[in-house]
């Protein structure tokens, strides 16, 4: 909620905007960094499970849809893929990074497409959505060798 609501990183924002009963703001930005900095949260850790359930059951059939994406929170870019399903985008691989804008180099999001092949069961038929900032060579080929299609946005 923090990042929602003041649009930053920066955890003593958070620590303006969240409610506590931690009288200092300091307190409250010590909790915030225990927290992300728990061994324990690992959403990688999590995530694998809960997709590899949830697909288990998926017809070989049934296409998966795969939305690529970037967003930014200056200075940084968040490179997401999610699993489009009933309308809505699941948050399945990410990865962040310091950059000036939203379009990225194809190595900058490749571990992103490598943590997805790595989770999804093989034999999936799957279709990559992105927009116009995806366009490169080297993606073509990587969707080509990991028989995935691929749908491509321009704007007009």
């Amino acid at each position: 909620m923090g990042l929602c609501l003041t649009h930053t990183v920066r955890l003593s924002a958070w620590a303006e905007v969240t409610q506590s009963r931690a009288q200092y703001a300091a307190s409250r930005v010590r909790r915030f960094s225990r927290w992300l900095h728990h061994p324990a949260i690992s959403p990688a850790q999590w995530y694998e499970p809960l997709l590899q359930a949830a697909l288990v059951d998926w017809p070989l059939d049934q296409r998966l849809y795969i939305a690529l994406d970037t967003t930014a929170f200056t200075p940084f870019v968040l490179i997401r893929a999610s699993l489009v399903y009933r309308g809505r985008a699941i948050s399945v691989a990410w990865r962040a990074l310091r950059h000036r804008s939203t379009q990225v180099s194809f190595e900058a999001y490749q571990l992103v497409l490598n943590q997805i092949c790595a989770l999804i069961p093989p034999g999936m038929v799957i279709t990559r959505l992105s927009d116009r900032g995806f366009v490169h060579e080297r993606l073509l080929h990587y969707l080509r060798q990991h028989r995935w299609h691929g749908s491509l946005a321009i704007a007009r």
